[in-house]
């Protein structure tokens, strides 16, 4: 008996030590979203999420509302003039969350808020979410927060296709290709993501979702001309 409570006790010893380190590894990564520079987890003044490579393709998603609707204290809130779905934060409007890629703010608003499915997460490297004001950083339209979603960079020279099909008619395709030696970076990204429409009402004249397709051409270009000092080019674009 005294040897089985040992063992139990040693095993949760183990378990406790393990999930430490995970913490102490966590804590040590690095997130600019909060500051706008390299900041240690452990140091980030706001409140924060990070969802990273492994749990984006642990859900199956294609698009940024899939991700975002499988994450706590995350409310992607259907938009009352029926343009799509925004992200509330902090229980305010969609039109106070700022939505980036790589820091940069993404346009094309519809009456304030920015439709999530239009977004592929196939070339995402990881998403960090800043809850709570950071209007002194990035204007009135981050009262809420901030959803900065850090995308792929050419590490090694190759070429990546994937081809999808789901329910209702969707098709999602994606290819891209990176380049790399010791000074040039480049990084190519398209995806196409449609459905011939479909019907939930047979009764009711019309479809209930028309067709429709979605494009992203995302590109990165990168000459490093030293450890300090370096070129970057980039260039997003979605419908």
């Amino acid at each position: 008996m005294k040897r089985n409570l040992f063992l139990l006790f040693l095993s949760i010893c183990v378990i406790s030590q393990l999930a430490a380190q995970r913490d102490s590894v966590q804590l040590d990564e690095i997130m600019v979203t909060a500051t706008k520079t390299d900041r240690l987890l452990s140091s980030v003044p706001l409140p924060f999420q990070i969802i990273t490579k492994q749990q984006i393709q642990n859900t199956g998603g294609s698009r940024l509302q899939d991700i975002l609707s499988e994450q706590a204290g995350l409310n992607v809130v259907s938009q009352v003039n029926g343009l799509g779905n925004g992200l509330q934060l902090q229980g305010l409007n969609p039109d106070y969350t700022m939505i980036l890629i790589d820091g940069e703010p993404v346009i094309g608003r519809y009456t304030g808020s920015l439709e999530l499915s239009r977004i592929s997460i196939h070339n995402v490297k990881k998403i960090e979410i800043v809850k709570g004001p950071s209007s002194s950083l990035y204007g009135s339209e981050a009262l809420a927060g901030v959803v900065n979603i850090i995308t792929n960079n050419a590490a090694e020279n190759k070429i990546n296709a994937s081809v999808k099909y789901a329910s209702r008619q969707s098709t999602d395709l994606s290819l891209s290709g990176q380049f790399a030696n010791d000074k040039w970076r480049f990084y190519l990204f398209g995806n196409r993501f449609g459905t011939q429409g479909y019907d939930l009402s047979p009764d009711v004249y019309g479809q209930t979702v028309s067709p429709f397709s979605n494009y992203t051409i995302q590109s990165k270009l990168a000459y490093e001309f030293s450890a300090k000092s370096s070129f970057n080019l980039n260039m997003n674009y979605f419908t």
